[in-house]
């Protein structure tokens, strides 16, 4: 797939480093998000399968498992094509590429594509791609909104769309996202006027104290 190999690609030219098979399906699971999102338009054809610690893209299993295909991918000779210029991939390798491979899927984890593939289906149930915009479409629409009624500043020199989706984390409440702050969640909660607070914050005020598990039951805004 010419994604993943000018992912990788971008990703040794930038830092040096390889990326191991669990942060590539991490990295195009939003890069093919951010570019729905903000084109209309997939950036790759793929499935994007759910499974109990993440997800899997068969097509890239099949094809370039290898030996190592557990944990890496062999893309020795793959053509990215145009898609190494992709401004898509360079700005969510700037975002999300510092993440390790578990961070990248707690936040997948706390993405509502994920949640909705898994809710009463299938244990292997994809993620639609339909759902996929919606969401992120969601997500940075809302976020704007946010930062527009909030007269919040953008981040100097980072991707435009970085802040938004980070105000909309917060406000969403996605525990377990890296994204996630309690401390900056509950100060945008509270200037919104928005009134189901989580409850964690009652139990316990610590930043950082209350875990994935009291703020996932929170209906998401």
């Amino acid at each position: 797939m010419e994604a993943a190999a000018a992912l990788h690609r971008i990703a040794f030219e930038d830092s040096g480093e390889g990326l191991s098979r669990a942060r590539t399906y991490g990295l195009l699971f939003y890069a093919q998000g951010i570019s729905l999102a903000t084109t209309g338009k997939p950036l790759f054809e793929a499935t994007f399968r759910t499974t109990g610690y993440g997800f899997e893209i068969p097509e890239l299993d099949e094809r370039f498992g290898g030996p190592f295909g557990r944990w890496w991918l062999v893309l020795d000779g793959v053509d990215p094509g145009t898609l190494a210029d992709s401004q898509v991939l360079h700005d969510v390798l700037r975002v999300f590429g510092p993440l390790n491979a578990q961070a990248l899927a707690s936040a997948i984890k706390s993405e509502a594509p994920w949640r909705e593939a898994r809710a009463g289906r299938d244990a292997m149930a994809p993620m639609r791609q339909a759902d996929i915009h919606d969401h992120f479409a969601e997500m940075l629409d809302d976020g704007r909104d946010v930062i527009a009624e909030l007269n919040l500043a953008q981040y100097p020199d980072r991707p435009d769309w970085e802040r938004p989706f980070r105000v909309a984390v917060n406000v969403k409440c996605l525990a377990g996202h890296p994204m996630f702050s309690e401390a900056e969640s509950r100060d945008l909660r509270r200037k919104l006027d928005l009134e189901e607070l989580p409850d964690v914050w009652e139990r316990d005020d610590a930043p950082g104290t209350g875990g994935a598990e009291g703020l996932a039951a929170v209906a998401v805004r």
